[in-house]
């Protein structure tokens, strides 16, 4: 009787073990279902258009849209951008920072009043921000229409004139 008492005993821990393990092994499947849904890409390239010596690059993503100015220039052996790829990084900077154009003691109603809406890139060349775009962007990721995926010093643009 004794015996049948331990086993029964065996079997319970044994359930409970069971039990764990299975809950742990769904809660670890759940995890690793996470971790491929937050790798998936993010950035969708929407549309690419061209001015003067600069290629503009319209992105997605998360309901928001980026207009990324990128110089012209021959790359070989590049990953070539193209409309509808998916990529996991932009390293997006401004071009219109803001800060740079609102007068420091000037008593104002709209501060950003003083922010342009353009850029003059060179003599020929003036690129806007456009309806729904809160800037316009520089990329490090983006050197002429390659993609890069490290991410080194880039000086694509010109310094900007004002």
């Amino acid at each position: 009787m004794e015996h049948l008492h331990h086993i029964k005993k065996q079997m319970f821990f044994l359930s409970i073990f069971c039990c764990l393990a299975l809950q742990f092994g769904c809660m670890t499947n759940h995890v690793s279902k996470k971790i491929e849904v937050d790798d998936e890409p993010k950035y969708t390239v929407f549309k690419i258009d061209s001015i003067n010596n600069y290629y503009l690059v319209y992105l997605s993503f998360e309901k928001k849209t980026y207009k990324v100015v990128s110089k012209k220039e021959v790359i070989t052996n590049c990953k070539t951008i193209k409309l509808g790829d998916k990529y996991n990084l932009f390293n997006l900077n401004r071009i219109i920072i803001p800060e740079d154009y609102i007068p420091k003691n000037v008593a104002t109603g709209s501060p950003l009043e003083f922010v342009p809406d353009c850029i003059k890139f060179d003599e020929q060349t003036e690129i806007c921000r456009e309806r729904g775009m809160d800037n316009i962007y520089r990329s490090d990721n983006l050197k002429g229409l390659c993609y890069i995926d490290s991410l080194p010093a880039v000086k694509s643009l010109p310094t900007l004139s004002r």
